[in-house]
């Protein structure tokens, strides 16, 4: 099966994780981690490229993203639901929301839930220059590898986020992705992401603020974050301080927090938070959990985005990290609720879908080899049945020749008189009445005075003449001559000719040695 790379290259580190489909599911096989100084993304990408070469490390497909900041989030209400003429109609409807214009962008949209009563169908819009997503994508084309897929940050959170959680909560799901620079507030409702926003706050802001509280540098303020973390307790006047700064920030994220809840609201109408969770670096945070409890009085968590994959190596100490390096790789394997591509342009085949071809193809041919095994032995089985009913034929046609020696001298004679006697019943069966109502009639109440037993019944059609012969016994002599009277009073038998009759020695009963009965 195929591999794919997810990338998330952030402000201060590239986040990777290589995606392994196999037939017992998704399997994680590789994570990275890589700080860096150089802004230039190029010899960002090339270095990293280099590193998986000398590693030996492969994949088929690779899913990058577009910051969050780099894309503008709308929601749209229009009067129809026909994809096509809603992506025709977006960079009209949006046109006076950007002070650009919208020529220059190109659109993404879903579907979100409504407003109680609105009969307008509601959308969320993802609008990004065009311009930025042709740089995004040559960046990586310089560095010798072309993206399959190109997605946006909040898109990938809310697919790892999906894929990784148990179930859709009631009211709205506040998923943060606080980064070095920069927080993605993802509001979910009903499973659905319904709007997003990102923020110029992330981790670095929490250590500015140690910093320029305590007058200490970046790395060592940076150092102290970890150690300390948001205690609000007395154990020092540095520890004080700390929190004193820390607060200060948890302040500002609670207020863009709120701001991007009363965005939503002010267009979907007021619905309660039922649960806030927390992926990205800047949420290990020590405290950060504890104040957004207190903060809006629900229920805070941690997004693992490994939950229900499969490692073969051990997660990494802050797994909050690849949220949206996961989401990209759950998106190139298909498995992403949301599956925007913002590249306008992409190999309709690459090494991952010619992997999952190979091995579709493989797995027809091998069904298809069962099949053929199964029709062969069935046929097999069938020749074998026939071959054994053929001989059993044979075998009892020689037996019929053995007995009727006098008979049927030839295989063709006794052929020729099973054609005769097919051929009469035939004609027995076409006949108005057939031989089988003389013998009903012969075991009805009207015939029941006659102790009647018959030994032989044999049928002719001779001279267009349908012929029952009957030989059998009574016990009197009287009874003879009631049978012939009885079966005369038949109105369909035209003729009855009883034939020589004799007592017999042993049993003492009159033995009718033939009465022709013509229908």
């Amino acid at each position: 099966m195929g591999s794919v790379l997810g990338l998330d290259i952030g402000t201060s580190a590239i986040k990777a994780v290589i995606f392994e489909e196999s037939l017992k599911g998704e399997k994680v096989t590789a994570f990275y981690h890589l700080p860096y100084a150089q802004p230039d993304r190029a010899h960002i990408l090339e270095d990293f490229f280099s590193l998986l070469d000398e590693e030996g490390k492969s994949f088929d497909r690779v899913a990058a993203s577009l910051n969050g900041y780099e894309g503008s989030i709308r929601i749209v209400e229009l009067p129809f639901e026909d994809k096509a003429k809603v992506g025709s109609v977006l960079p009209f409807e949006l046109e006076s929301e950007f002070a650009d214009g919208s020529a220059d962008k190109e659109f993404w949209f879903h579907e979100i839930p409504n407003r109680d009563g609105e009969e307008n169908r509601a959308y969320l819009c993802l609008a990004a220059a065009r311009e930025r997503i042709h740089e995004v994508t040559d960046e990586y084309i310089r560095s010798g590898f072309r993206p399959r897929i190109l997605d946006f940050e909040p898109f990938a959170d809310f697919n790892s986020f999906s894929h990784s959680s148990d179930g859709t909560p009631e009211g709205i799901c506040v998923l943060l992705d606080i980064g070095s620079r920069s927080t993605s507030i993802n509001l979910i409702q009903d499973g659905l992401l319904v709007f997003t926003r990102t923020v110029f706050f992330g981790g670095n802001d929490f250590t500015s603020a140690i910093a320029e509280e305590l007058n200490m540098s970046f790395a060592d303020s940076e150092e102290l974050k970890f150690e300390y973390g948001l205690h609000q307790g007395d154990e020092g006047d540095a520890n004080r301080k700390v929190d004193q700064a820390l607060l200060a920030s948890l302040k500002t994220l609670s207020k863009e927090i709120d701001l991007t809840l009363g965005a939503y609201w002010s267009r979907m109408g007021s619905i309660p938070i039922s649960s806030v969770m927390l992926c990205g670096g800047g949420s290990a945070l020590s405290g950060l959990k504890e104040y957004l409890e207190r903060e809006y009085e629900v229920t805070v968590k941690e997004v693992s985005p490994f939950a229900g994959l499969r490692l073969q190596i051990p997660v990494p100490e802050c797994a909050l990290l690849y949220s949206v390096a996961a989401g990209l790789a759950l998106h190139a394997l298909g498995l992403g609720k949301i599956q925007h591509n913002l590249l306008p342009m992409r190999p309709p085949v690459d090494t991952f879908v010619q992997k999952r071809l190979s091995s579709h193809c493989t797995a027809v041919f091998l069904l298809a080899l069962v099949c053929c095994i199964c029709i062969g032995g069935e046929v097999g089985l069938s020749y074998w049945i026939f071959q054994e009913l053929e001989e059993q034929y044979h075998q009892e046609t020689r037996a019929i020749l053995q007995k009727q020696k006098e008979n049927f001298k030839t295989l063709g004679a006794l052929q020729k008189k099973i054609r005769e006697r097919k051929k009469l019943l035939e004609e027995f069966s076409r006949a108005e009445k057939s031989p089988i109502h003389v013998l009903n009639y012969l075991s009805s109440p009207e015939a029941a005075g006659i102790e009647l037993t018959l030994d032989e019944v044999h049928l002719e059609n001779k001279d267009a003449d349908t012929r029952v012969i009957l030989r059998g016994s009574v016990p009197y002599a009287p009874d003879i001559r009631r049978l012939e009277t009885l079966l005369q009073s038949v109105p369909y038998i035209r003729k009855v000719i009883l034939g020589p009759v004799e007592q017999s020695q042993l049993s003492g009963r009159y033995e009718f040695k033939e009465i022709d009965l013509i229908l």
